[in-house]
């Protein structure tokens, strides 16, 4: 659930500018802030001042002398966006508006190793901005990121569990990341690794429509690029290569041109390594040194088996996708016909593993990826996949 209304669903009520003593001055003040559905509450803008938010003042409350501007209540209750007994003023300037959030600061400091310090260092200016006695701070994120976060904040992340909401969970992880959440980043991180695990029987059990997720699999890369994260890459790299081109949306092919270009190269590269892994393996089937583990049989042409077997991997070459779904679906041994025995089966079986397993374990390297450690590819408890 988003908690974002469009800006024509926000509500506002016009206001006249009012005259306000500031330091025993007389000073005109803006129209008060105005509040919209969900809490939100775009800021009025004043073009005779010049705006002083900027990332410079991330850490600490932005300078200047007090102001006294009423706050009306906002016209829907906005848990956990407005809180009438908040004690800190968050303002995000988003897209040329300003919005406002009255939240607590115990909450922040709870769940944010920056918010908590910000807040102690806070305590020792006395040239904060303060409106109506509560501190002001600037934050310069996405205001959709700041309302999946402050949601997270009060209520955890069950409703992203709920909703696989992907563009909510990759919010938080952005803004727990840079906020030094870490309960929360794990938590998220989880979530995320439980849809695109790198365990490879836990990533085969899903269904395969779960797998195919190119414009949730570009926006997990960028977020993982952005925050330093490996352990979301090597699975979102071998989805995009694994999913043949002509299915994917002109949306879709847009959205891969947001890639950097050494995320593109690896992407190039690692489908033609993975194809190669492909034609390694089938050179070696007919390999008169490659024995039986089970021994000779008499029922069963093993030469037959072998050409019937490099015929359906070479549809990966003619398709040029690495799909590991071609060798699993071969394990339907009644489509190969020349297999008679258990012996024969289960040498068959041995050889479609040993590609598999191959592949998987080699993406890292074929897409020029970090090599995650081993201990990260255990398996997980999985959920419904994002979408």
């Amino acid at each position: 659930m988003s908690y974002l209304p469009s800006t024509s669903s926000l509500l506002r009520s016009p206001m006249a500018n009012k005259v306000v003593c500031v330091q025993g001055k007389e000073r005109i003040a803006p129209n008060p802030p105005q509040f919209g559905i969900g809490g939100l509450v775009p800021a009025p803008q004043d073009s005779g001042r010049t705006s002083s938010h900027s990332t410079e003042h991330l850490g600490s409350y932005e300078r200047g002398p007090p102001l006294a501007v009423d706050l009306p209540k906002p016209i829907f209750s906005g848990s956990p966006m407005w809180h009438d007994s908040g004690d800190v003023l968050l303002h995000v300037h988003d897209r040329g508006t300003e919005y406002k959030f009255r939240v607590h600061q115990f909450i922040l400091s709870m769940h944010s190793l920056v918010f908590r310090d910000m807040f102690q260092l806070g305590t020792q200016s006395k040239q904060n901005v303060l409106v109506n006695d509560l501190p002001v701070i600037p934050l310069m994120d996405p205001v959709e990121d700041v309302c999946f976060l402050l949601s997270a904040f009060y209520n955890g992340i069950e409703d992203i569990r709920e909703s696989h909401d992907l563009d909510a969970a990759l919010a938080v992880l952005r803004l727990s990341h840079k906020y030094q959440a870490e309960r929360l980043y794990k938590a998220v991180l989880g979530l995320l690794l439980e849809s695109w695990p790198l365990n490879r029987t836990d990533y085969f059990t899903m269904h395969p429509e779960q797998r195919q997720r190119v414009a949730s699999s570009i926006k997990l890369i960028k977020t993982a690029r952005a925050i330093q994260c490996p352990a979301l890459l090597p699975t979102a790299f071998y989805e995009l290569a694994t999913i043949p081109t002509e299915q994917w949306t002109e949306h879709e092919e847009n959205l891969l041109a947001s890639l950097s270009s050494e995320d593109l190269r690896s992407l190039f590269l690692g489908k033609k390594r993975m194809l190669n892994r492909y034609k390694v393996f089938t050179s070696k089937l007919l390999d008169e040194h490659s024995p039986n583990p089970y021994g000779n049989c008499r029922c069963c042409n093993r030469r037959q088996i072998i050409l019937k077997l490099r015929a359906e991997l070479g549809v990966a070459f003619l398709d040029g996708t690495p799909d590991l779904e071609k060798s699993s679906a071969l394990r339907s041994f009644g489509d190969i016909g020349c297999v008679k025995c258990v012996n024969c089966e289960g040498w068959l079986f041995s050889l479609l593993r040993a590609l598999e397993v191959d592949i998987w374990e080699n993406i890292p390297v074929d897409f020029n990826l970090y090599r995650v450690e081993k201990v990260e590819y255990a398996s997980l408890r999985r959920c419904r996949a994002f979408r």
